[in-house]
């Protein structure tokens, strides 16, 4: 990573980091495992698995436009263009 790259994440984070009521979760080794497992088991990315075993493992709604999440078992995921 160039440092103008941790330059970006650092500024992105920060931003993030200031909205209210949200929570930036971690990734555990369990984690990992259960995105290997729906990275297998489904058309998820790889990216895209990590997001949904961290809800999954935090028992978490996951917000996003995208509906490849609605085949994942167990996920509960909103469309922000839906709310109110």
């Amino acid at each position: 990573m160039t440092e103008n790259d941790r330059s970006r994440t650092h500024r992105i984070l920060g931003r993030l980091r200031r909205i209210r009521n949200l929570e930036i979760l971690p990734s555990t080794a369990d984690v990992l495992e259960k995105a290997v497992e729906l990275r297998k088991a489904s058309t998820l990315g790889i990216f895209d698995s990590i997001h949904a075993a961290v809800c999954l493992s935090k028992r978490e709604k996951l917000v996003s436009t995208d509906p490849i999440f609605d085949g994942v078992k167990g996920l509960v995921r909103i469309d922000p263009r839906h709310i109110a």
